[in-house]
C-alpha cells in the first residue's frame, strides 16, 4: 500500500517533509523492583514530497545526560554517520544529491539493550494500599 494513501486513510496531515519516529520498549521488571532486562528499538523515516526540498539536513537533539555509548545508532548507507562529540545530523553523504521524492526512506535506527532502569520510560505505583487495625 502506498504510504501517501495510507497517511490519507489514517487522516494524517501530509507535509512537504514528513518525519515519522517509531520506538518500541520491551522490559521485564522484577516484582520487588528493578529491571531484569530492557530493550529499546527505534527508527526514523523521512518522506520528502517536494522536489525543491530534497537536500534537507535534520539535526538530532543531543542525548540526555547519562546516556552513553551503550545506545547504538545505525544510519542508512547513504546517510552521514554520527561523529563522536559533534552535532548529530541526518543528511546524505553526497551533498550534491537529494533524498528521493515521494518515497519513504528509513534514515536512522537505534537500539539499547541492558538493565539500567533509568532508561525505562515509565514508572508505576501500586494502587493497593493496606490498612491494618487491631
Amino acid at each position: 500500500m502506498h504510504s501517501l494513501f495510507l497517511m490519507e486513510i489514517l487522516n494524517l496531515r501530509v507535509e512537504s517533509i514528513h518525519v515519522s519516529i517509531k520506538e518500541t520498549v520491551s522490559v521485564d521488571l522484577m516484582r520487588e523492583g528493578g529491571v531484569n532486562s530492557l530493550e529499546i528499538k527505534g527508527d526514523m523515516n523521512l518522506h520528502v514530497s517536494d522536489d525543491t526540498l530534497t537536500r534537507i539536513r535534520l539535526s538530532v537533539a543531543p542525548p540526555p545526560s547519562g546516556v552513553g555509548a551503550e545506545v547504538q545508532f545505525k544510519q542508512h548507507p547513504n546517510v552521514v554517520k554520527f561523529q563522536a562529540q559533534k552535532e548529530r545530523v541526518v543528511a546524505l553523504k553526497d551533498p550534491s544529491r537529494g533524498f528521493p521524492v515521494n518515497q519513504p526512506l528509513g534514515v536512522l535506527k537505534w537500539r539499547y539493550s541492558g538493565k539500567d532502569e533509568t532508561y525505562v520510560p515509565l514508572s508505576s505505583t501500586s494502587l493497593l494500599y493496606l490498612c491494618a487495625s487491631f
